[in-house]
């Protein structure tokens, strides 16, 4: 796993399973619902982080966002080449969409793209965990380990963040937790977490189609863990009727921190349509 200091992974095993999706789909002939609550939390009391989530709203200990400190919540633009992302409020463009995000204060990371602005994903990075924005998604692998040979879900899941969701925890081989209803940014969302599988003993994943486990899949791009038993903490957020996926990814071994700083961060996110 790369480090703040070192080259980046995640950006390449993006590019890496968006370029075998690709060809894998060449090969085959062409990543009780109720209303949510005025102001959620991004867990819910059942969710497995739902206790550390609870703490960053009470523990001062935790990451704040800059803004409550700084004096001056004026977004920056973000770009990526820039080098280290310090604390501070940042605007980049991502996916189609305008993110709009805080850097909590005495925090640094790494921002990352891959394609453009109103295509590709946009992640930031810190060592040893990462957070993702991606979308929309479009399909989910039923078979992760296996998913070269065209392993995609038929039929599709249905339109709504829920069809999503379901099929998301219904597929097996992993762990997941029941899906609950939350906001992100104002939109509704649905939060699971997954705990990818250990992976063979002595290869990890490398038995597996690229040595990735597969999870989901855009028109453009795959997503999938590269590490056994990596972490998830998701959100699908339905924004204008479009699935975007948000992805928290770490180590087993990860400190808490680490996980805690990109909720932070996920917590000052608002979701806009490019101007």
């Amino acid at each position: 796993m790369s480090t703040d200091g070192g080259p980046s992974r995640w950006g390449a095993l993006v590019a890496a399973v968006a370029a075998a999706v690709s060809l894998a789909a060449c090969a085959t002939a062409a990543p009780a619902v109720t209303a949510p609550p005025p102001s959620p939390s991004l867990f819910t009391a059942s969710s497995p982080r739902a206790t550390s989530s609870q703490a960053a709203t009470t523990n001062p200990t935790l990451p704040t966002p800059a803004s409550t400190t700084s004096g001056s919540a004026e977004p920056k633009p973000l770009r990526v080449t820039d080098g280290p992302v310090e604390t501070g409020t940042y605007v980049t463009d991502a996916a189609g969409k305008r993110l709009t995000f805080t850097v909590p204060e005495g925090r640094v990371g790494f921002g990352e793209r891959v394609g453009g602005g109103r295509t590709g994903s946009f992640s930031y990075r810190v060592e040893r965990a990462v957070l993702s924005f991606v979308g929309p998604v479009s399909n989910v692998y039923t078979d992760g380990c296996d998913w070269g040979r065209g392993s995609k879900m038929e039929p599709p899941p249905g339109p709504t963040i829920d069809d999503f969701t379901a099929a998301l925890a219904s597929v097996e081989d992993r762990e997941v937790s029941e899906p609950t209803d939350v906001e992100v940014g104002g939109h509704r969302a649905k939060y699971l977490h997954i705990t990818a599988p250990k992976g063979d003993m002595r290869y990890g994943f490398g038995l597996c189609d690229e040595g990735v486990f597969m999870e989901v899949t855009t028109p453009d791009i795959g997503l999938g863990h590269g590490d056994p038993g990596e972490s998830w903490d998701v959100w699908i957020v339905d924004v204008d009727g479009d699935r975007y996926f948000i992805h928290s990814r770490y180590e087993p071994d990860t400190p808490q921190q680490k996980p805690d700083e990109l909720l932070a961060i996920v917590e000052s996110l608002t979701i806009e349509a490019l101007p």
